[in-house]
């Protein structure tokens, strides 16, 4: 897999909501990439899900899983972390490795360097959600996101490489 991109990116503060229904039940609060990294990033999504026929979806950064909640809670969770966000200026991540998991669905992701900002940005989000049982963060970037087992081809290409989550 030819890796096109450089080794930072920057982030605005946006927030948003990503609802993973359906199948899936389960909200998260991402972040979303500045403009130029999100078209290149959102270019590799596109590419992969078109050449492995898995789904397409929006480029982001996982902030906080909220689980399985319903619309109006879900509504209070993003006003709570649109406000915890308020001040934070764009600021840089570093890009780690490739990663897999299959711990709540399948995917095949970027995981980045835990920076002072971005350490913070989950706890503040967490504790002005109230979610602070919320699952243990790992930042990261999917690339593919799988609704069916893993193809062959997927595994025997990228398991070698990947950490396993």
């Amino acid at each position: 897999m030819t890796w096109l991109l450089s080794s930072k990116h920057s982030f605005l503060g946006g927030i948003r909501m990503t609802d993973l229904r359906p199948p899936l039940h389960e909200y998260s609060i991402d972040l979303l990439p500045a403009p130029p990294e999100r078209e290149v990033l959102q270019g590799l999504i596109d590419r992969l899900a078109a050449q492995h026929g898995v789904d397409r979806f929006t480029t982001h950064l996982t902030l906080l899983p909220l689980g399985n909640i319903d619309e109006e809670e879900a509504g209070r969770a993003l006003d709570a972390a649109k406000e915890s966000a308020r001040g934070i200026r764009p600021f840089t991540l570093e890009l780690l490795g490739i990663g897999m998991s299959q711990r709540y669905f399948q995917s095949l992701f970027v995981t980045v360097a835990l920076t002072a900002e971005l350490s913070t940005l989950p706890l503040r989000t967490a504790m002005a959600t109230r979610r602070v049982g919320a699952a243990p963060f790992l930042p990261h970037f999917s690339l593919a996101i799988f609704c069916a087992r893993l193809s062959r081809r997927w595994r025997r290409n990228y398991s070698g490489s990947c950490q396993n989550s």
